[in-house]
């Protein structure tokens, strides 16, 4: 455990650019599961962690392409089509006050369901403290979140 926990440290570290306003302590928090707001970035969907960063990060900016891209093509479609007529100003406005009273955010748990799909245990912390259950599935070596629930009764998702 200790091994993984250090090579993701040091795959961590080297993949942050030189520049960058990330600092050392931050990135030691997030290598740990723990990832204070001044440690987010946009990370990429290799892995469910970074997706979700990335997601998090990518609405506290109001970046709606970045938000887009971290969703299942399902859910991005109907996404798409619910903001259409939302003035981008507005709905740029909209995703950054989602994120603004959030500090950080604590991965708690991460279940496999499959090779393909993961839930992740995420508390937030901040003026409005929860813990949530985010699935995420892999497409195409992404990992994309999917917010829909699955109905049996109906075998839909929803």
């Amino acid at each position: 455990l200790f091994r993984s926990r250090e090579k993701e440290f040091e795959r961590r570290l080297t993949s942050v650019p030189h520049g960058s306003q990330t600092t050392t302590a931050a990135s030691v928090a997030a290598s740990e599961g723990n990832f204070p707001r001044e440690s987010w970035t946009f990370a990429g969907y290799a892995t469910p962690e970074a997706s979700f960063q990335s997601m998090t990060f990518s609405t506290s900016k109001g970046d709606i392409k970045a938000i887009l891209g971290g969703f299942v093509p399902e859910v991005r479609s109907i996404q798409e089509k619910e903001w259409e007529n939302t003035p981008e100003a507005k709905l740029k406005d909209q995703l950054i006050n989602a994120t603004i009273d959030v500090t950080g955010f604590r991965i708690v748990r991460k279940d496999f369901v499959s090779d393909d799909e993961v839930f992740l245990a995420v508390s937030t912390e901040g003026k409005i403290a929860r813990e949530q259950r985010v699935r995420l599935k892999r497409i195409n070596d992404e990992w994309k979140i999917d917010p829909r629930t699955f109905d049996p009764a109906t075998q839909e998702y929803k």
